[in-house]
């Protein structure tokens, strides 16, 4: 994962740790599930973690891990999904998308 999109997670770690509810996480990981970023097993055991707090850390560092790819998918999945707009938009505003252009190409 790029730089800037590292330090994004970074800037809203705090934001996503501590806000996001159950439900939000759940719909976040059937929608990086069915974009085959998570496994199934992956969303199982993210969603079976009983402590909210934990559940969003889990989550938070299997995107701190993945790649610019992943980035774009969760920042999608937060985009796409039901999440009150104060927070979404909270949250958006932490995860710009950093879209690199090269050649005319937005990459």
């Amino acid at each position: 994962m790029d730089e800037r999109r590292k330090e994004s997670l970074k800037k809203a770690s705090d934001k996503i740790c501590s806000n996001l509810k159950r439900e939000h996480v759940r719909k976040i990981c059937n929608y990086l599930h069915g974009a085959d970023v998570l496994t199934q097993e992956q969303v199982t055991a993210i969603t079976n973690i009983t402590v909210q707090s934990e559940q969003n850390e889990v989550l938070y560092d299997i995107v701190c891990s993945g790649s610019n790819l992943v980035y774009d998918k969760f920042r999608k999945a937060i985009v796409s999904n039901q999440i009150k707009a104060k927070l979404k938009s909270e949250i958006i505003a932490l995860l710009p998308n950093h879209a690199l252009k090269r050649k005319g190409k937005c990459f």
